[in-house]
Parts: structure tokens; sequence; C-alpha cells
């Protein structure tokens, strides 16, 4: 008979899990840590790079006079869109409505309604009455031409703290030419497919030392794809300015523009079929009952005086008519 005799640490490791026994026996091996020897570092001689910031101020404005007077667009904390003269030239834009087709959030009526005349709604709400010109209302329903426009300002949201009322969607507002120190001329003429005929003239002459007249002019005559509508449209717009430079100025202007249009409403619905009736080049409107007829005319005084560089006060008196 034979008697074996265990030993209590061999009992006690017996009775361990498995993990805890792999990790004493590794604690019983001598483990070699091996290491890379840290090489010789090289220093690169440093890197110069130089670069500019390449603005386009023909397409884009750091300043807007949305808020009713020039500031920067950074300091406006709404959401802000500036659409200068040059992006309105390059894009042939020859109204109002197709300088803006471009800005997000607004929307280009489609003569819904029946209505004629300029129609936008801007982040769901109807801009009718949030229309203005050079920062003063401009009320009337017509169809806006671009030839005596610098740039177009749009400010989204409510603009009621500015205007002290508004929607809530925003306001558009509509800069016109002013009179500039200098001699220039311009003329454009554009012909097209429809009988389409253009022509637009922008004079300015310095008559004195802070003193200039502008004149600009414009005839359109054109027909449609679809046998009907016409759109015939005239514009004039004289602007004298002195005391350029000094710390009063005064200006005085005056806009008138002449429209004789059949206006086209496009195709109407089909109820059945739930899409537009398939026969895009019939004009369904009355050209004997159908029209467009309307003038506008809006005389404008403005005083501004400057106290300092960062102080000034300003005075705009406007007749508006529109029939």
């Amino acid at each position: 008979m034979k008697f074996l005799k265990e030993s209590p640490a061999i009992r006690s490791m017996a009775r361990l899990p498995a993990h805890a026994t792999v990790a004493c026996a590794l604690a019983g091996t001598p483990l070699l840590s091996l290491a890379d020897t840290p090489a010789g570092d090289t220093v690169l001689a440093p890197v110069k790079v130089t670069g500019q910031r390449t603005d386009n101020p023909d397409y884009g404005s750091s300043l807007t006079s949305v808020g009713k007077m020039p500031m920067a667009q950074r300091d406006i904390p709404q959401s802000t869109t500036v659409i200068t003269r040059q992006l309105m030239d390059d894009q042939q834009d020859t109204t109002l409505r197709e300088a803006l087709r471009n800005v997000s959030g607004l929307t280009i009526n489609a003569g819904e309604g029946g209505a004629s005349g300029d129609s936008f709604t801007l982040r769901g709400y109807s801009v009718a009455t949030d229309l203005f010109l050079d920062g003063v209302r401009d009320a009337g329903q017509y169809s806006r031409d671009t030839f005596n426009y610098e740039r177009v300002d749009i400010l989204r949201g409510a603009t009621s703290m500015l205007y002290g009322r508004g929607s809530t969607g925003g306001i558009i507002n509509q800069v016109s030419k002013s009179a500039h120190l200098g001699d220039r001329s311009d003329l454009e003429l554009g012909v097209g497919t429809d009988d389409y005929y253009r022509a637009t003239v922008d004079l300015n002459r310095q008559t004195g030392d802070d003193s200039a007249v502008r004149l600009n002019l414009m005839g359109q005559k054109s027909d449609s794809w679809r046998d009907g509508p016409e759109f015939n449209r005239f514009g004039v717009a004289p602007t004298f300015r002195w005391g350029i430079g000094t710390p009063t100025e005064v200006e005085l202007s005056y806009f008138y523009l002449k429209e004789n249009n059949v206006p086209d409403y496009g195709v109407p619905y089909n109820p059945v079929t739930r899409e537009p009736i398939d026969k895009p080049g019939t004009f369904y409107g009355l050209p004997d009952y159908d029209y467009e007829d309307t003038t506008t005319q809006i005389a404008t005084a403005t005083v501004k005086h400057r106290f300092s560089p960062t102080a000034s006060i300003k005075n705009t008196l406007r007749y508006g008519q529109y029939e």
C-alpha cells in the first residue's frame, strides 16, 4: 500500500480558475522586452506657405443696406443675400423675377388667383407688402425691370425690429443706380427668338466738383413661343446728386415704367388625368380681354448729413403713383 502526500500549494492551484492559472504560469516565466533603438531625429527646414484670398466683388458683396443703412453682412444676425449688378448682367436678368430665381428659400408664384405683377413667397410667407425700393416700401403691383438696379438685397426672417412691421418670411430691397463722380456711357442691345428686342442706355456725367447726373433708359418688345402673349416695356430713370463726398448730400430721382402686355399664365390643369393639358404650345388666354397695362411713376428726394464717420442722419421723401 502506497500513500501519496499532496502539497497544499498544489491543492490551492487546482481550485483556481483557468485564466488565473495561466496568469500564474506566466508570472513564473521571464519575459523579454524588446524596443527599437531610437535613431537620430532629422529636422527639416521650415516650409512657409503664403496664400491669398480670392474675393470676387462682382458676384458677391460684403456690404448690404437691407438694414436701412450700409453695414457688413457679417454684422447682421439673420440670413442675407445680395444680387449684384454684375451677376444680373452675366445671367441676362431683365426682370426682378429672373434676378431672384436662384435665391434659396424664395418661391416665384405663377399668377395664382389671376393676379398680375410680381408675387414672391419667402420661407413660406408672402412678401407682397415687403417689397422695398431704396429702403422705402414699394407697394405697387407691377412687373419690375432690372434696368435701374444697382443690386437687390434679400433679408430672411422677421423684420419688424428694422422696419416697424413686416411678415415673418423677410423682405426684398431694390437698390437703384445712383449718380457718381466721373463720366461713363453704357449701351446694351439684345436680339433673340420670338421677335425679342431690347435696348438699355446708362449715361453718367459729372457736372461739378461734387455733383453728377445719371440717366437710364430701357425699351423692350417681345412675343412668346405661344401665339397670343406679347410683352412691351419702356422705362426711364434720371438721377441728380450733388454734395458727393461732402457732409451733406442731396439726391433727386424719378422712375417711370410703362407696360403693355398680354400675360401668359401657362396651361390649365386636367382634373381627370391630374396633369397639365398636353398641349403646351396652345395659348389659353383671351388676347382681347387678358391684358396688363400698367404705369408706374416714383419721385424721390433724399437728404443725408454726416456728423462724423460713424454718425449720420438721412431723410427720404417719396411720391408714388401706380396705375
